[in-house]
């Protein structure tokens, strides 16, 4: 998990503010539900934010974004104290590339990061330095705009380029065979039909194609390409220049303009909850 703000609050003018006796004994439990409150407002904030920046962003990127909330501990003189709110993006994901590492770019300007599949295709020398792929015109996408897991992990495995370590991960001529002698179904066979080979640049005019360790010049566009019977071809990846992204989601301002609208607001209401209670309870 990343921290990319913390909200830990000191009070600031409130500490030149005169409170009563009853005031300050409810003070640590009013700050802990007000730091609470606009850190959660910060976050509701970052996903409205995220859905006007980013076209249809996925639920997984839009549900990134979570708050760790400030709880009681015991300091060192053995008082109670208030942890801080911590607002968070997801540095970890079960599969794909992690939300934080695909949004700091977002946030802070500059090239985009490798995703999984660049990080595949160049450590399988199919990608070259300062590159990465993209999806191309012919690319099967999904409701978000992103090609089909699937398709990514048929070319991996088709370019011996998969994540995974071992041979087991990648698809060999005795796979396809023994695949076909165990009936697979029409839908199976059908993608088993779809060839995929990847053109490489050579450093010239012309491009290499890489496939099952051969090469030759080709007149295609760097890229991954899917085969179907002898002459269709489909471009389903193009391998282009790393791009560049301007700062357009700027969190740290957005969280300073809640924190400056709401905590104010926040405080007066929880200390005056948190003294109304302590009466009804008979412990004012």
């Amino acid at each position: 998990m990343t921290g990319l703000l913390k909200i830990d609050v000191d009070p600031g003018n409130l500490a030149q503010r005169q409170f009563t006796d009853l005031e300050k004994t409810q003070l640590p439990f009013a700050l802990q539900q007000t730091v609470n409150r606009v850190a959660q407002d910060i976050q509701d904030t970052w996903k409205r934010t995220m859905a006007g920046v980013f076209d249809n962003p996925t639920r997984a990127t839009l549900n990134a974004v979570f708050v760790k909330r400030a709880r009681y501990t015991r300091g060192s003189n053995g008082q109670r104290e208030n942890e801080a709110a911590i607002v968070l993006i997801k540095d970890q994901a079960g599969k794909g590339t992690p939300p934080a590492k695909y949004l700091l770019p977002q946030v802070f300007g500059g090239t985009r990061v490798d995703k999984g599949l660049d990080s595949a295709l160049r450590r399988a020398g199919l990608l070259a330095p300062g590159e990465q792929a993209v999806p191309a015109a012919g690319a099967p996408l999904d409701g978000y705009g992103n090609i089909k897991r699937g398709i990514v992990q048929q070319v991996l495995s088709q370019l011996q380029a998969n994540r995974e370590s071992g041979s087991q991960s990648n698809e060999t001529a005795a796979s396809r065979a023994r695949n076909a002698r165990r009936g697979v179904r029409k839908p199976k066979r059908a993608e088993l039909n779809r060839r995929y080979f990847a053109v490489r640049g050579a450093g010239g005019k012309g491009y290499t194609v890489m496939r099952d360790g051969s090469s030759l010049t080709s007149h295609l566009r760097p890229g991954v390409y899917m085969r179907k019977g002898k002459y269709r071809l489909t471009s389903i990846f193009a391998f282009v220049r790393r791009p560049s992204y301007r700062k357009r989601f700027d969190i740290f301002s957005l969280a300073s303009k809640v924190y400056s609208r709401r905590f104010d607001f926040y405080f007066e209401r929880e200390l005056a909850k948190a003294i109304e209670t302590s009466k009804i309870r008979g412990r004012a």
